[in-house]
């Protein structure tokens, strides 16, 4: 338990981290990619604190009115992380949408911006990689579907990356294209977690799942 409240507790942070430096040069820069990036990322620094929260609670001792004790919250907590993706990934795919028939005007200080998606790039994926290996390691199914978050934010940052070094080129609708393209997949991910957690809420067989 003390793996995972660690694993969470990272996980935020680092949510908290990358939205407040995407906000800041997303408004220096002019990026609009950047902002919604950062949009993406608050979204995913509420959802975490969730999973945070339910890990907490599973913490508790068993009661008289909940003998087995709380570790289904874990399963709450990561249906209600997966919901939230889905939102966010349709948000995406509507503002990738509109971004390949509406080019952004050009961008301010774009290596700022490069440098930023870069950073997010990489803090993401160690992120990633930090929660699938501990996830695996403690058979958590809410850190696990974390790390394809946090894998999923470093695929953005890519995206954005792309985006500002396009409209560094003038090419406008590439950013727009991409977004759609990966938002799709976002939104597979999420599904797959949504339906895990709810056969797992069920108590149904891992073979079956």
């Amino acid at each position: 338990m003390n793996k995972k409240t660690k694993a969470a507790k990272i996980s935020v942070f680092a949510a908290l981290f990358l939205s407040v430096l995407k906000i800041i040069f997303g408004f220096v820069t002019g990026s609009g990619a950047l902002i919604a990036d950062a949009l993406h990322n608050v979204s995913d620094l509420f959802a975490r604190f969730s999973g945070w929260l339910g890990l907490k609670i599973a913490e508790r001792e068993p009661t008289e009115k909940f003998p087995y004790g709380y570790y289904k919250t874990e399963n709450i907590a990561a249906l209600f992380v997966s919901l939230l993706i889905v939102y966010a990934s349709v948000e995406l795919l509507i503002n990738g949408y509109f971004r390949i028939f509406a080019p952004p005007a050009k961008l301010f200080f774009p290596l700022a911006g490069l440098a930023v998606s870069l950073v997010s790039l990489i803090v993401s994926f160690l992120v990633a990689r930090y929660q699938k290996k501990t996830g695996k390691k403690i058979n958590s199914q809410n850190i696990i579907a974390n790390s394809r978050e946090s894998l999923l934010d470093a695929l953005s940052s890519f995206i954005v990356f792309i985006a500002i070094l396009a409209n560094m080129f003038d090419v406008y609708y590439v950013e727009g294209v991409i977004i759609v393209v990966i938002s799709l997949f976002i939104f597979r991910f999420s599904v797959i977690n949504i339906r895990n957690s709810v056969f797992s809420l069920m108590d149904a067989s891992p073979r079956r799942i």
